[in-house]
């Protein structure tokens, strides 16, 4: 938040504001090539959605908003950060990681005896944990055979966060709520207007529009290449729908099979 109190003071300083406007106002303004002018007029923009135009009591709102803002996203990162590290899945049979390639089980092993020094785990008879971290979650995904497995983890990674001592769901809706505050004191109708004055696109349905333009093309391919794993898990013996914690599975079968490479 120290970090965000001085970005807005700087954002708000009165001197530097009028000098850099009073460039943009006198004749040098037309000596300065398009980068320099571009340079010019983000560091306006900057100020403005730093709050500068507000007056002293909305300016004292939105400097409270802001640093608000910033303890809060610090908080829903570091809660990311905690489930995440605060998972694990403890496996103690030898066919609940078959199909794990010899650097995961080695990962898992080591990573039990860090947790559970108690337990002395080996490589080859475990206990074995798996976590949430890439190391650990990217491999069990890609090669572990007991499907019920892959979709506990897989549901383990996709609600970090989301309830008991993380739960970020309040955090969620409390940062939309500043983001809409602090879009309002500016003048934009939404957080959205905000965003995209910085940027390229003029309005969201420009943005919609160029979302459409690259879903469009590449819809069919996505569903011929699903089509492709589906054909091939089932010719592999599968007789159920894959769903989410399937795809890693059978993509990495599927490249062995059609690349022969692992």
């Amino acid at each position: 938040w120290i970090n965000t109190l001085f970005w807005t003071f700087c954002g708000q300083s009165e001197p530097l504001f009028s000098a850099i406007k009073g460039l943009k106002e006198s004749s040098e303004w037309n000596k300065l090539d398009e980068a320099q002018k571009r340079a010019v007029n983000d560091r306006l923009l900057s100020a403005e959605l730093s709050g500068i135009g507000l007056p002293s009591q909305k300016r004292k709102k939105f400097n409270a908003l802001a640093q608000e803002l910033s303890e809060l996203e610090t908080r829903f990162s570091n809660h990311v950060l905690d489930a995440t590290k605060a998972y694990f899945l403890k496996l103690t049979k030898e066919e609940e990681v078959e199909g794990l390639p010899q650097s995961a089980l080695n990962l898992a092993s080591q990573v039990c005896n860090q947790r559970f020094p108690d337990e002395k785990s080996t490589p080859q008879k475990g206990p074995w944990l798996i976590t949430l971290e890439a190391p650990s979650f990217i491999p069990f995904m890609e090669n572990c055979k007991n499907r019920k497995l892959r979709e506990t983890l897989y549901n383990a990674f996709i609600t970090r966060a989301s309830s008991g001592e993380f739960d970020n769901t309040p955090l969620i809706r409390r940062i939309l709520q500043i983001r809409l505050e602090k879009a309002r004191l500016l003048g934009y109708e939404n957080y959205a207007q905000v965003s995209l004055s910085r940027k390229m696109a003029t309005s969201e349905k420009e943005v919609y529009a160029l979302e459409e333009e690259l879903r469009a093309p590449s819809w069919k391919a996505a569903k011929e290449e699903l089509q492709e794993l589906t054909d091939f898990a089932k010719k592999e013996g599968v007789q159920e729908e894959l769903l989410h914690w399937d795809m890693a599975f059978w993509a990495k079968r599927l490249q062995e099979n059609k690349f022969q490479f692992n």
